[in-house]
């Protein structure tokens, strides 16, 4: 009876190939179970709707469709040409709540305030923005005033980079309009 010289290595090969990926799917499967909720609806706190799920998820296709990922990136893996969406989202977002808040509190434009109360105004967005808004209970995210402003002033600001864009560096002008040659829908856009 003639042994398999290669016996040890294939068993030593197939217990290491069922341990890799034994861990790539339970990595898979842990990444599934956190991955952060997606609200069925983003309100403000009036109970006014500002987005749904549906748009949520349409909003993502629009970006892999237009290969937005090849201009920027997001989540700070690297940009190429463009910025990290992620960081510069937060970034408008927040200059609008800025914005609603100088209105509000002061009745005067964010450029307008002095230096004191614009502090006053950071200290407050900061707080505002650090609480948990999500309903596990609803699964909606509801926004406070200044939020839903800062939501608003990041969706007039995207839709001009996308669609009325005239000198972005790497990104072609116009881009979504001229992509479909002014075959898509304004809710798309939005």
């Amino acid at each position: 009876m003639q042994k398999n010289p290669y016996a040890r290595l294939r068993n030593v090969l197939f217990i290491t190939l069922v341990i890799t990926f034994s861990i790539l799917i339970a990595g898979g499967l842990s990444i599934f179970k956190n991955e952060a909720p997606r609200p069925s609806q983003i309100v403000n706190e009036q109970g006014k709707s500002l987005a749904t799920k549906t748009q949520l998820i349409s909003g993502q296709a629009t970006y892999e469709r237009y290969g937005l990922g090849d201009y920027g990136s997001y989540l700070g893996d690297g940009a190429y040409l463009g910025p990290d969406y992620s960081s510069e989202a937060l970034h408008i977002y927040i200059q609008g709540m800025y914005k609603y808040k100088a209105q509000k509190l002061f009745n005067k434009n964010w450029s307008n305030l002095s230096g004191i109360q614009q502090e006053g105004i950071k200290g407050q967005v900061v707080k505002e923005i650090k609480k948990n808004r999500y309903n596990t209970k609803t699964h909606q995210l509801v926004l406070t005033d200044a939020q839903a402003a800062g939501f608003k002033y990041e969706e007039q600001y995207y839709h001009k980079m996308f669609i009325n864009n005239p000198t972005e560096a790497g990104l072609p002008e116009n881009l979504i309009k001229a992509h479909d040659a002014g075959l898509i829908k304004p809710k798309e856009i939005k």
